[in-house]
């Protein structure tokens, strides 16, 4: 066995990251691996503290990251109100949970991004990129498929709120 093989160094994140989580050492852990990673956080404990931190204008968020299941407020609940503060905001939603008891809470839907938790560093950040890729949910309804997309060249996304997180991104409408 190869003890001195290292883990490969994942490309430096980019981006600023609002992490919401309600377990202290999970934030924390959370926040710190974020950081090293290269992205810019800011954790909030409580979604109210996240809503606050969505209503200062002067803070660029490009991603909350929020556990689903908080005391006061649902993961998704929060995302909706995020998502009226800053239209095309992106969502990558994680919980310690079992999928039966998440399920209800609509995160396992097509097209939703989620992480299990416990995480590592190469993962969370693997999944962030994901999300960060995707088409922007505000530009969903606009969104033009790639060739192919679906059959007769429906898109596959076609009568949903959003397309399938495929890993794509829409194309510039300018």
């Amino acid at each position: 066995m190869d003890t001195d093989r290292e883990t490969p160094i994942p490309p430096a994140g980019n981006g600023t990251i609002l992490l919401v989580e309600d377990d202290e050492n999970v934030r924390s852990m959370a926040t710190q691996m974020l950081k090293i990673l290269g992205y810019t956080v800011f954790p909030a404990a409580s979604p109210q503290e996240a809503l606050a931190i969505c209503t200062e204008a002067a803070r660029p968020i490009d991603c909350v990251v929020t556990d689903v299941i908080m005391p006061g407020m649902s993961g998704r609940e929060l995302v909706e109100k995020v998502s009226a503060l800053r239209p095309g905001i992106r969502t990558l939603y994680m919980s310690g949970y079992t999928s039966d008891v998440i399920a209800h809470h609509g995160v396992l839907d097509e097209g939703v991004f989620f992480i299990q938790k416990p995480f590592d560093m190469n993962s969370i950040h693997k999944k962030i990129q994901e999300v960060m890729n995707a088409a922007p949910p505000d530009r969903a309804p606009g969104f033009l498929p790639p060739a192919g997309a679906g059959p007769g060249g429906t898109p596959q996304w076609a009568g949903r709120s959003r397309p399938i997180a495929t890993g794509t991104s829409a194309p510039s409408s300018s």
